[in-house]
């Protein structure tokens, strides 16, 4: 909102404050339930739509109206005895004259009588509120009559349009005005009393953790430097170095020197606990740190549905007005760090929303913990802070586990259409007595959902089984998203509640996720489908989206993205849309002691395909000659689960208790497969896949785990999205397709999976790698440095029992099983 952040110091010396339209109209304190803006707001998957729509109306405005400028900019200084405060912003359209003007402000939504019912029922509504103060600041620059309008818009027809007046009159707005300018002007002697706070708390700041790691002095001045320069960093640090704090306490002090915020973020729930417990220690060093952790709406909700409305929710209702009366926000002070746990007690003592409550918590907070998704997903919930790339600066982004993140951002762009998921909605419709809808409605739905049916299957051809890639005539997607828009408009705006579980509700969102990207201009989208027996799958394969990636990380103050996996870092950098002049790249190794960890290398197995069936004895019993030289737990890793299968069931372990990860295990079955490792009775062997759940973001220190042997790279499917992504990369990437698509990312999994051994400095454990691939220069450059010194030619063995033995032999501490 204004320069404070740079500055801390009180608003006795008058200043000059700059504040847009938008916030001065967002922070307008909110009173009532949640969120009745919800309803009418544009939804993500419709805003490039939405903005086609603005450009269309003022495209035709601009040429039937000699008088109408569209995007119109406006600045107004407010003078008061404290502040100056500059307000400024972009008017949709403004029609003028010699002897008057008029405001108008467009507004696209998917339900225009909805919207249209709010704003006449609402005259604070925020829509309102910002044309009648854009009609201030013209009325005050201009010196002119002024009259302001609303113009309702159709996203699924720009000509389906309603023009609301609304009443101007300047001395109510000004009074309305004044108050707010009162209120940002207090508030920012609030911001500004906490900036001095926390600029102060940073200097005293003191690592939260009595001993420093080997290396983690390392990751701490490489991050102090990076955030003090709002540069980038990409950090390839080796377990057990503390990486978190390592990271997280420099970007922190920073962050409240400066008044900005931390994110950091994470691939999973589970990575959470340890930015969590260096916040925790802070607090428990005296130092007043707040943070809060970001959970899915889903798992927070008290109610059976989401269903954020106060005639359904009664955490919904009068929400703003419950945590104003009971100071919920100031409780969360008192509470650090504020988990998921802690919100879910104070927010059902005080009935309020969870969710909501974390959200607007995250203003008050030094460090917001959360997944990739609040910061990239395109549907992200964190709307205040990404909507505009330009308010990132006043974040430092921390992105743990980043080698997850370019694929997990790809995805966001790569959505899909099932014909299965179609008919079994449509068949939902035609079975269900339950959904509220007249035969009328009904018949109109069933037709309906067979056109989506009939859309998806016409690029099948006349095979009735095939892959292939395909050429879409996106105006022919973009008619019916129109059309089910129009229907769906239609049947909701005489409902009070409509489930967001409803089958008309589920497939508007998933389609229409689908014609937002759709909607993308580039090259980088390829489209294929994909005909079975039991389905037709039309899918947009997003081959790179490091353009977007880019956009994004580019706007932050300052970025740190860490794992124990970027390498190559040419590879990273490229994803991630980084450029290597401007970021900074390191490896940092623990100094653990080189006769604690014994990798090796077996070339005479391979895992080729066409080799496999060929090898399952050969590897079974080097498993179980290897295995057995010692007593104690161990991973094995696969490339798959047939593979796996097939290995498990040739391979007999006397003494040991095997297990296997099997495909699409929940989380508490995989929990309770971990649990295994901490019981007092060893000998436990797991066989899992890699860059499965256990492969990753798993904690088995000391004798917990003793080896891991990882039979193969694991690399992605050769099918044909993958084919369409190689060939895009050979172009883009100097002919490097084969090994950015399979190679690397199979050696990301490869390194994360042998990292699960060697947790702390008194580990001892093996490492051992199953196919003569390892040996090969484009697979050895992802491994870390410290694994060999020159060659990965260094780690084969003559005699692999007798160099085990031999190991186990100079660490005989480590305590056997039992």
């Amino acid at each position: 909102m204004t320069d404070s952040h740079q500055n801390p110091q009180s608003l006795s010396t008058k200043r000059k404050l700059r504040i847009s339209v938008t916030d001065f109209i967002n922070s307008e304190e909110r009173f009532g339930s949640i969120d009745l803006l919800r309803n009418f707001t544009m939804q993500s998957s419709l805003h490039l739509l939405g903005q086609e729509v603005h450009k269309r109306v003022q495209n035709r405005l601009t040429l039937s109206h000699s008088n109408y400028s569209s995007e119109y900019s406006i600045k107004y200084t407010f003078e008061t005895e404290l502040a100056d405060v500059e307000i400024s912003g972009r008017i949709d359209g403004l029609f003028e004259d010699a002897n008057s003007a008029c405001v108008e402000e467009i507004k696209s939504t998917q339900n225009t009588d909805f919207l249209i019912k709010q704003l006449n029922s609402n005259h604070n509504h925020p829509y309102s509120l910002q044309t009648l103060l854009y009609a201030f600041l013209i009325y005050n620059t201009k010196k002119t009559p002024v009259t302001c309008q609303l113009r309702i818009v159709s996203v699924h027809d720009a000509d389906e349009e309603t023009i609301i007046p609304l009443e101007f009159d300047p001395e109510n707005v000004k009074h309305w005005f004044e108050f707010r300018v009162k209120q940002v002007i207090e508030q920012e002697e609030i911001n500004i009393a906490r900036q001095a706070e926390r600029a102060a708390i940073a200097e005293k700041l003191t690592f939260p953790f009595e001993k420093l790691r080997q290396g983690q002095d390392s990751i701490l001045n490489a991050v102090s430097e990076i955030a003090a320069k709002g540069s980038k960093a990409l950090i390839q640090a080796s377990t057990g170095l503390g990486k978190t704090a390592g990271v997280l306490f420099p970007m922190l002090q920073n962050a409240m020197r400066k008044g900005l915020q931390v994110f950091y973020i994470t691939p999973k729930n589970s990575q959470h606990a340890l930015a969590e417990d260096v916040i925790q220690r802070l607090n428990n060093n005296g130092f007043k740190v707040k943070s809060v952790t970001l959970n899915a709406k889903e798992k927070v909700c008290f109610k059976d549905e989401v269903i954020c409305q106060p005639e359904y929710c009664e955490f919904a209702k009068n929400y703003y007005d419950k945590i104003k009366e009971q100071k919920t926000l100031d409780e969360l002070d008192k509470i650090q760090p504020v988990t998921p746990q802690v919100l879910r007690e104070i927010a059902e003592r005080h009935e309020v929303c969870p969710f909501e409550l974390s959200l607007d918590y995250t203003a008050r907070c030094d460090v917001i913990i959360g997944d990739y998704n609040y910061v990239f997903s395109p549907n992200a919930a964190l709307h205040r802070y990404f909507n505009d790339d330009n308010r990132t600066h006043l974040l430092n982004l921390i992105v743990d586990e980043a080698h997850n993140l370019h694929t997990r951002f790809q995805e966001y762009f790569s959505p899909q259409l099932s014909f299965l998921k179609v008919s079994q909605w449509l068949e939902e419709i035609n079975s269900s007595e339950n959904l509220e809808i007249s035969d009328k409605t009904k018949k109109r739905a069933i037709k309906l959902f067979q056109e989506a049916l009939l859309l998806i299957n016409s690029e099948a051809g006349t095979l009735e089984t095939e892959h292939k890639t395909v050429q879409l005539d996106r105006e022919k997607f973009f008619k019916y998203e129109n059309k089910f828009g129009r229907f769906l408009s239609t049947y909701s705006s005489d409902k009070v509640i409509v489930s967001p579980k409803h089958p008309f509700m589920v497939f508007n969102q998933y389609y229409m996720n689908f014609c937002s990207i759709l909607r993308l201009p580039g090259n980088q989208f390829t489209f294929t489908l994909k005909r079975t027996d039991e389905d037709s799958l039309l899918s947009i394969v997003c081959c790179d989206a490091s353009e977007e990636l880019n956009r994004r990380l580019n706007s932050f103050h300052s970025l740190v993205a860490f794992s124990a996996t970027l390498k190559p870092f040419s590879f990273y950098l490229s994803k991630l849309g980084l450029v290597e002049s401007e970021t900074f790249t390191t490896e940092i190794h623990a100094s653990f002691p080189t006769e604690n960890r014994k990798i090796l290398i077996i070339p005479q197995i391979s895992t080729l395909w066409k080799n496999r069936d060929k090898q399952i004895t050969k590897i079974a019993e080097a498993i179980t000659k290897i295995v057995s030289l010692k007593k104690g737990n161990y991973l094995i890793f696969f490339p798959s689960f047939v593979f796996l299968d097939k290995i498990y069931d040739a391979t007999s372990l006397p003494g040991f208790r095997m297990y296997r990860q099997s495909k699409g295990q929940k989380n508490d079955e995989i929990n309770k497969m971990l649990e295994k490792f901490s019981q007092k009775t060893k000998n436990i062997v797991v066989f899992a896949v890699q860059g499965g759940s256990l492969s990753e973001g798993i904690d088995l220190p000391g004798n917990k785990l003793i080896g891991t042997i990882i039979v193969g790279p694991s690399l992605p499917y050769f099918d044909l999205e993958n084919e369409c992504i190689r060939r895009f990369h050979d172009t883009k990437y100097s002919g490097k397709g084969f090994d950015y698509t399979y190679t690397y990312p199979a050696m990301s999994r490869v390194v994360q999976a042998a990292g699960r051994v060697i947790r702390t400095e008194d580990d001892k454990g093996i490492i051992v790698l199953m196919d003569g691939r390892f040996l090969e220069t484009k697979y050895a450059e992802s491994m870390p440095k410290n694994w060999f010194k020159n060659s990965p030619h260094e780690l084969v063995s003559k005699s692999i029992l007798s160099d085990i033995s031999a190991f186990w032999n100079l660490n005989s501490g480590a305590a056997d099983g039992e």
